[in-house]
C-alpha cells in the first residue's frame, strides 16, 4: 500500500502545480475526480 500513498501524493503535487503554476484548470479538474476515485478504492481496500 505505501506504493499507492507515494503515488497519492505525487499526483497531489503535481495537480497542484498544474492549477497554481500554469493555470490548467478542466485537465486538472478530471484528473483530481480520477485521484478522488483511487483515494476511495484505496480506502475500501483498508
Amino acid at each position: 500500500m505505501e506504493n499507492l500513498d507515494e503515488v497519492i501524493k505525487e499526483l497531489q503535487y503535481i495537480l497542484g502545480e498544474l492549477y497554481y503554476k500554469h493555470g490548467i484548470e478542466k485537465e486538472v479538474v478530471l484528473l483530481s475526480q480520477l485521484l478522488d476515485k483511487l483515494i476511495y478504492l484505496k480506502m475500501k481496500k483498508i
